[in-house]
């Protein structure tokens, strides 16, 4: 790519890095590839629930789901924005009980704001396929500043919430 200047602002294309010249500095800046966009952070309204003890974060967060549970007549549900459609809830549970006691209390820490990012967010998400199946990745941002992430699979009968966890 030939470089180009400018008579005001002195600017210089290259293959790997752009400078730019204004007044007597240099600033290099990081080379755009197009399709190579960050995927969008939703800025979530809830903050990540603190405890040490698993037991205390388990019990915020099921009071909640009974909560939605009550909501909805037969599978617990949540209505998404970007999808336009419901996200089912139950297979979330199938898939914390496998894993050990602190990475549960590590998930669910963060299941208030993967519950608000899947009801307000209408943000692009990252998609991966596998095996005929399409997995989105949500990315968020706590009320506290803290970054995660937010699985949701599609399947035969719609949309599953699988998990969340810490970016």
């Amino acid at each position: 790519m030939l470089p180009y200047y400018d008579s005001n602002n002195i600017t210089c294309y290259n293959t790997i890095v752009t400078t730019k010249i204004q007044k007597g500095r240099i600033k290099k800046q990081p080379r755009k590839l197009p399709g190579a966009a960050a995927p969008k952070e939703y800025k979530s309204r809830e903050s990540k629930l603190y405890s040490t003890v698993y037991l205390r974060v388990y019990r915020q967060t099921k009071v909640f789901y009974e909560s939605l549970i009550g909501n909805s007549h037969r599978k617990p549900f949540v209505k998404s924005k970007y999808f336009d459609t419901k996200v089912f809830l139950d297979e979330f549970w199938a898939v914390i009980l496998r894993r050990n006691l602190a990475d549960r209390r590590r998930r669910l820490a963060f299941y208030l704001c993967a519950i608000d990012l899947i009801r307000n967010s209408k943000c692009a998400p990252h998609e991966k396929y596998d095996s005929g199946r399409t997995l989105y990745e949500f990315y968020g941002i706590a009320k506290n500043g803290e970054r995660f992430v937010v699985h949701i699979r599609r399947g035969k009968n719609g949309l599953y919430f699988m998990s969340c966890f810490p970016k």
